[in-house]
This record gives structure tokens, sequence and C-alpha cells, in this order.
């Protein structure tokens, strides 16, 4: 992966929701990080969670939002980049 993706180390918490509410039946789920990570950064991080999981995913409202209730692969995902604590 050609992007540099070090600042994820800097992020000490993840919370990790399922919606389904507002968006026509469809599962997501939604990922925010605390402290919170800069526009450009949270597009390369949503970038990168889109290749590393096979589904896709955007920015809304300073949140990660990936398609499907894909909370343990994202978990999984995120320890492996170095998030210090996922709930």
């Amino acid at each position: 992966m050609p992007e540099d993706l070090s600042f994820i180390r800097g992020v000490t918490q993840a919370a990790l929701h399922m919606e389904r509410a507002g968006r026509g039946g469809r599962t997501v789920t939604t990922i925010t990080l605390k402290p919170e990570i800069g526009q450009k950064s949270m597009e390369l991080m949503a970038k990168a969670m889109r290749q590393g999981l096979g589904c896709g995913s955007h920015i809304e409202d300073a949140k990660i939002v990936i398609q499907g209730d894909n909370r343990e692969r994202a978990k999984i995902w995120l320890e492996k980049h170095g998030v210090k604590r996922v709930v």
C-alpha cells in the first residue's frame, strides 16, 4: 500500500457502531475516532479500509462509514494498524 498510514498509531480509541436507520434498510458500520484526525487522513484511512476489507467506504459527519455489518473485521483491521483501543 503506497500511502503512509503511520498516523493511525496516534488514534487512541475507535468506536464501532452498526446503523440501519435512515439508510433505506441497508446496514452500515460507522467508525468514530478519538482524537479526531484531519479530513485528508480520514480519506486515506477510508480508502485503506475499503481495500483491506473489500467493501465500500466513505466519510460522513467526521465518521468513516463502511458498507455492511463489518464490526468484527474492522476491529481486527484497526488493531492490526495500531489503534490502541477499539470499542
